[in-house]
C-alpha cells in the first residue's frame, strides 16, 4: 500500500562508469607519479560523487593534472586537465581540499551516495578522507565544507566550457 511513497532509487550505474571510478579509488599516488609538495603536502586528489534520482557523476581531479568527469550512464570527459583553464581550476580545488582536510574523516567506504547527496573524497598520502552531505547544503553554503564543493563545481564548469568549445 505504501510502495508509492518510497523514494525511487537512482538507476543502476553503467559498468564502465563503475570500473573507471573504481580504478581511481584503487590508484596510489606512486602509480600517478605524484609526491608531496609545499603547495600540496597532504593531498594528491579529489573525487566527488554526486547522485540524483536519474543518475549521477564523478569528478576526478589529481595533482598530476588528471581531470575527468564520468557520468553514471557511461559517458564522460577524460583528459580535460591538459587544458590550462581546467588544470588551473583543478589546482585551485586541490588547494581548497588541502585547507579543509582536517575537517574530513578518514574513510574506506567507497560507496556512492544516495540521491540528493554528495560524497567529497580527499585522496591524501595518509589515506582517503571523506564526507557525505546533502547537495543543497553544500551548494547553498550551509555546510562548513561547502568551499570544497564550490571549488569542484568550478572545475566542472571549465570541463563543460571546454566540451562546448569543441
Amino acid at each position: 500500500m505504501f510502495d508509492r511513497f518510497r523514494r525511487n532509487p537512482a538507476p543502476k550505474p553503467d559498468d564502465q562508469y563503475l570500473e573507471l571510478r573504481g580504478m581511481i579509488l584503487r590508484t596510489t599516488p606512486a602509480e600517478v607519479g605524484v609526491a608531496p609538495t609545499s603547495e600540496l603536502p597532504r593531498v594528491w586528489g579529489l573525487v566527488m560523487d554526486t547522485t540524483w534520482k536519474k543518475g549521477g557523476y564523478t569528478l576526478v581531479a589529481l595533482a598530476d593534472g588528471t581531470t575527468s568527469l564520468y557520468t553514471s550512464t557511461g559517458g564522460g570527459f577524460i583528459g580535460c586537465g591538459e587544458h590550462p583553464q581546467v588544470a588551473e581550476a583543478t589546482r585551485d580545488a586541490l588547494r581548497v581540499v588541502e585547507e579543509h582536510l582536517d575537517h574530513l574523516s578518514p574513510s574506506i567506504d567507497a560507496s556512492l551516495p544516495p540521491a540528493g547527496e554528495v560524497v567529497l573524497r580527499a585522496l591524501a598520502y595518509s589515506g582517503e578522507h571523506a564526507l557525505r552531505a546533502p547537495e543543497n547544503d553544500l551548494g547553498k553554503g550551509r555546510h562548513p565544507q561547502s568551499p570544497i564543493f564550490h571549488a569542484a563545481q568550478n572545475v566542472i564548469t571549465y570541463v563543460r566550457l571546454l566540451q562546448e568549445s569543441r
